[in-house]
């Protein structure tokens, strides 16, 4: 904040801001802090990286046509002028009035935005799935060009990513997935799904999977994946999970084992499923995601000493006896019939 001056290519603004900046010593830490506590931006290791949310503000003001609030040039500007109110090159009255001049030019572009901004950001990579027509991005929801399909950006508080979009609307369903929040602010994790009745789409915490399990599953045509780590029965490969022939059991003691085929956005092959069960631990997987640090992380994934699911994580310096196996179980829950 203390160097925004560069970013300024009019060279008398930029020497205004020399001295200051943006903002003051006093006030930019808890500008940075206002702005982590409304997500605008996150620290990342060392870094402060911007959000999602942040790129929609930038959008939405340059869709108002209000760019000068996008640019470090405002305060430079402001700043030369209050330099000629100094050396009385500038009355005060006179640059009060650029102010309010200013702040009501503001006032009444906002008090005329429209539900949707005419920004387009150009088609995304999957057709409509309910009518195969195009679909294009724009500022708040995503709009098939042939039909009335239409999907929101943010669910349930939780900006949605582009490729998280193309995903669902491929395959039907998406997640478990985290940073979703309650009406009473509480966050919580959830799968999304497309209600192909409707054509909209839905939260799915399980009531479907937990209607159907009081019926018993025909696993007779399908073939078994391994040996469940809990009991000893086999286990199948099912529409979106791993899961024991003994979680739908009729009558005896149930299995409660059940992996689902995507943790924290990384998808696990069949292969990999058996590798699991043979030997323990999968391969290094590359592609999981924490919401909570909002990056990549790669990781085993393993049975451990609870007959549950957990990750263990390479170690850091060459130096380590051994991988260090995380306590910390996929984000569906700690129980592996939760995962």
């Amino acid at each position: 904040m203390e160097t925004a001056g560069k970013f300024v290519e009019d060279e008398e603004l930029r020497d205004a801001m020399n001295e200051k900046g943006l903002g003051t010593p006093a006030t930019r830490a808890s500008i940075i802090e206002g702005l982590i506590t409304e997500t605008y931006i996150q620290r990342v290791d060392k870094e402060i990286v911007p959000t999602l949310k942040a790129f929609d503000l930038i959008t939405l003001l340059r869709g108002l046509k209000l760019p000068e609030l996008c640019s470090p040039e405002l305060t430079g500007d402001w700043e030369f002028k209050l330099k000629q109110v100094e050396q009385r090159q500038l009355e005060r009255e006179e640059f009060m009035e650029m102010i309010r001049s200013m702040t009501s030019s503001i006032v009444d572009k906002v008090r005329g935005f429209q539900e949707e901004i005419p920004v387009h950001f150009g088609p995304i990579d999957t057709p409509c799935p309910r009518c195969g027509g195009r679909i294009l991005e724009e500022y708040r929801k995503y709009q098939c060009e042939e039909c009335s399909f239409t999907a929101w950006k943010v669910i349930g508080g939780r900006r949605m990513k582009n490729e998280e979009m193309v995903q669902l609307f491929r395959a039907g369903q998406l997640g478990p997935l985290d940073g979703f929040v309650s009406k009473m602010g509480r966050p919580f994790s959830a799968s999304l799904k497309l209600n192909k009745e409707e054509w909209k789409v839905e939260f799915d915490f399980g009531e479907d999977e937990r209607k159907s399990a009081k019926t018993e599953i025909d696993f007779s045509s399908l073939t078994p994946q391994g040996i469940c780590p809990n009991c000893g029965g086999n286990v199948f490969e099912t529409e979106d999970a791993y899961l024991c022939e003994k979680t739908r059991s009729p009558k005896g003691k149930k299995c409660n084992f059940r992996m689902s085929k995507v943790i924290l956005e990384q998808p696990v092959s069949q292969e990999q499923f058996q590798k699991l069960l043979t030997r323990g631990k999968t391969d290094l997987l590359t592609d999981f995601f924490s919401q909570r640090k909002k990056k990549k992380f790669s990781a085993y994934l393993v049975v451990d000493s609870r007959k549950g699911i957990g990750f263990e994580f390479e170690p850091r310096t060459q130096g380590a006896k051994s991988p260090k196996t995380s306590r910390q179980k996929p984000s569906a829950g700690r129980k592996t019939s939760q995962t």
